[in-house]
């Protein structure tokens, strides 16, 4: 057994299978540009498949949207980025407010009314090597643990997860195959 890797591109998910939205994926829904993902969301949404995130995955599209905001700034102002800090300095300014209230707003108005939060549990910490011994991230091993033991799907467009040797059976859909 290991993970099973679909191209969505070739093979959708049934209308029964429950997906766990990596942050990429979720990032890529939310860029405003058209993307491949975006049709993977109409279809979930169409089946009427049950769609989870964790908070981490909230965490982590807040802190990615803020950083990048931060980044854009300090380019725009030509701050050195060694002095001018993401938390000391720019979490101060009304750029790094703005951007902040509109992850959670794109969150609360767009990804929460269509998603179920799911979130980690003991178990899912017990034999945590057995996966971090095959992939190098640990919120990445934490997300594969989740999955495995609450019967998700994960959708992603994260190459970490593709050819990892499991015990376990766990599906993964993406357009990055």
């Amino acid at each position: 057994m290991s993970c099973q890797v679909y191209n969505l591109n070739i093979v959708p998910f049934n209308k029964e299978r429950k997906l766990l939205i990596d942050t990429n994926v979720l990032l890529y829904l939310q860029t405003g540009n058209a993307h491949k993902y975006d049709r993977m969301w109409e279809l979930a949404l169409k089946q009427n498949n049950p769609l989870f995130i964790t908070s981490l995955t909230i965490s982590e599209f807040v802190n990615y949207y803020c950083r990048t905001a931060y980044h854009e700034y300090t380019e725009k102002n030509n701050f050195d980025e060694g002095t001018f800090q993401y938390k000391r300095d720019y979490q101060k300014t009304k750029d790094f407010e703005d951007h902040y209230f509109d992850a959670i707003d794109t969150l609360e108005n767009e990804v929460f009314p269509k998603v179920s939060i799911i979130d980690y549990k003991p178990e899912d910490f017990n034999n945590l090597s057995d996966v971090t011994n095959h992939m190098f991230d640990l919120n990445d091993a934490l997300f594969l643990k989740l999955a495995i033991n609450n019967s998700l799907a994960i959708v992603t467009h994260d190459s970490d997860f593709f050819s990892l040797p499991l015990q376990q059976n766990v599906n993964i859909y993406t357009y990055n195959k």
